[in-house]
């Protein structure tokens, strides 16, 4: 497949690296973004002060067989 058309896809769900052809995707830190919101949500709790605060994760590439490299 990757020959053709390379396709990627979004969230490195659970079932993306045992297809037929396991999927290139693209991960987030799922995990830590979690830790972050409800430590954000006790803060905000505790002091009754809404911030909206603006934080950004760095999401991963998990290259699998779905893609191939290209040279120019």
């Amino acid at each position: 497949m990757p020959e053709e058309i390379s396709l990627v896809g979004y969230d490195d769900i659970f079932f993306s690296e045992i297809l037929d052809v396991p999927l290139t995707t693209v991960s987030q830190p799922v995990y830590d973004m979690g830790v972050e919101a409800v430590q954000q949500l006790i803060s905000e709790i505790g002091s009754g002060v809404n911030s909206q605060k603006c934080i950004t994760f760095q999401p991963r590439l998990v290259v699998r067989e779905s893609t191939v490299e290209r040279s120019e």
